[in-house]
């Protein structure tokens, strides 16, 4: 049976991908800040699509990230102790990816466009979000 939906990524240029393609939502669970989609979720919430980001609770700030988080109408914060899995979720498909065996980030994981196995992942990130806690991680600026 083939899995022309199933695919493995190694880049993040994939998530990427998903967030400029993105028109109604967009969820991200990361250990990390990765400073290149920044400039293109600050451009999706601008168009009206809703963010939700978990984060872990005691990351820190890269010195180069200016946050803009923006209003809370169209961008949902939340922390968890712990970011055990990485995604990026919208409507289009979606990214997964788990640590590796000594607990790295590891950049490699698989992605779809299947509709079960995008809500597999989306269910999986609002489970994340029942559990995590409301605002930012310890290490950044106030949200204004």
């Amino acid at each position: 049976m083939a899995h022309e939906h199933l695919y493995i990524f190694r880049k993040p240029a994939t998530g990427e991908k998903l967030i400029r393609g993105a028109k109604e939502y967009i969820l991200v669970t990361s250990d990390q800040i990765l400073m290149g989609a920044v400039p293109l979720l600050h451009q999706a919430a601008e168009r009206g699509v809703q963010l939700k980001v978990i984060l872990p609770e005691d990351l820190d700030s890269p010195a180069e990230f200016i946050p803009w988080w923006g209003g809370p109408e169209f961008v949902g914060r939340r922390t968890l102790k712990t970011v055990d899995v990485f995604t990026t979720i919208s409507e289009n498909g979606a990214i997964i990816a788990f640590p590796s065996s000594t607990g790295a980030t590891d950049h490699i994981g698989f992605g779809t466009t299947d509709e079960k196995a995008r809500r597999w992942c989306r269910d999986l990130f609002m489970d994340h979000w029942e559990r995590a806690k409301p605002g930012v991680p310890k290490g950044f600026p106030p949200v204004v």
